[in-house]
C-alpha cells in the first residue's frame, strides 16, 4: 500500500542549483549532455559522520536513452544506450536548491510548473508516496512511486530528464560519469512523463514516518558515503 514520505526541510522557494547494477558493459559515458529516464529512486539515509547523519537522501539512478550522436531516443546502436549514471540527492537545508534542480526537471520547464512540484515535494502539502519492498537480503529498500502527479514508479520509472554529465571516479579510482545539472525535457520522447491522479491525506493511504526505518540502498553501496562527490555538510554544489 502506497504511503506518504515525510521530511522536516521546507525547500520553496531555494534557487534550483546547476544555472550556470545494470547489464550496460559499454563504455563510460563522456562530460556531456543526454536524455536519460529516471529508472530508480530510492530513499536512503545520510551516512556520512556530522550533524546530517541520518537524514534523508534520494538515491537516483538514470539510465541514458539518448543524446549527441543518437539518431532517436532508445536507439539501440547509439553507443551509451543504458548506461546507468547514479546520482545522491540529500535532503537537507544547505541542499534543497540541488534537490529543486531535480524536481524541476520533472516538469515541462514552467515557472507555474517548478513551484507546483515544489509544494508538492516540500512541507507543509508535501505528496511524495513509497512503497517499502523487500531485498534479496532480507532487507527492506523504500521506493519512491510519485512526487505530486509525477509517477515516478520506482525501480521502472519511464519520465524523461536531460542530465549533463562530468567525468568522476569510484571508490576504486575507476572513471565514472556523474551528474552535474538535470533539466527538463521537452523534445519527442520513447514515453510521456506519467501522472499520479491527485491525492489527500484522506484517500485512505497510510501515513508513516520512514525518516526512522532502515533504508540503506544495496544498489548504492559501491559509491561513497555521498553517492556523489558532494559532501553531507558542505554548501557549495560543486
Amino acid at each position: 500500500m502506497a504511503m506518504k514520505v515525510k521530511w522536516d526541510v521546507d525547500g520553496k522557494g531555494e534557487a534550483a542549483w546547476g544555472g550556470d547494477q545494470q547489464s550496460y558493459t559499454g563504455p563510460v559515458p563522456p562530460k556531456g549532455s543526454y536524455v536519460a529516464k529516471i529508472k530508480r529512486i530510492t530513499m536512503t539515509k545520510i551516512k556520512a559522520e556530522g550533524p546530517n547523519k541520518g537524514k534523508p537522501r534520494l538515491s537516483v539512478l538514470c539510465e541514458i536513452v539518448g543524446g549527441q550522436g543518437a539518431e532517436f531516443l532508445g536507439d539501440p546502436n547509439y553507443k551509451y544506450q543504458g548506461a546507468p549514471v547514479w546520482d545522491g540527492v540529500n535532503i537537507i537545508k544547505a541542499q534543497a536548491g540541488r534537490a529543486n534542480m531535480f524536481i524541476h526537471a520533472l516538469t515541462d520547464g514552467s515557472d507555474a510548473e517548478k513551484r507546483a512540484v515544489e509544494n508538492k515535494f516540500w512541507p507543509p502539502n508535501m505528496d511524495v508516496r513509497a512503497e517499502k519492498e523487500q531485498r534479496r537480503d532480507g532487507g527492506e529498500v523504500i521506493h519512491i512511486k510519485s512526487i505530486g502527479k509525477y509517477k515516478i514508479n520506482s525501480p521502472n520509472g519511464e519520465i524523461l530528464v536531460r542530465i549533463v554529465t562530468k567525468m568522476g571516479k569510484d571508490l576504486d579510482g575507476n572513471p565514472r560519469a556523474e551528474i552535474s545539472q538535470y533539466l527538463p525535457y521537452t523534445g519527442p520522447g520513447i514515453s510521456k512523463n506519467g501522472k499520479a491522479a491527485d491525492s489527500e491525506d484522506d484517500d485512505g493511504d497510510e501515513d508513516e514516518d520512514l525518516l526512522d526505518m532502515d533504508a540503506d540502498d544495496e544498489d548504492a553501496d559501491d559509491l561513497d558515503d555521498d553517492g556523489d562527490d558532494i559532501d553531507d555538510d558542505d554548501e557549495t554544489p560543486f
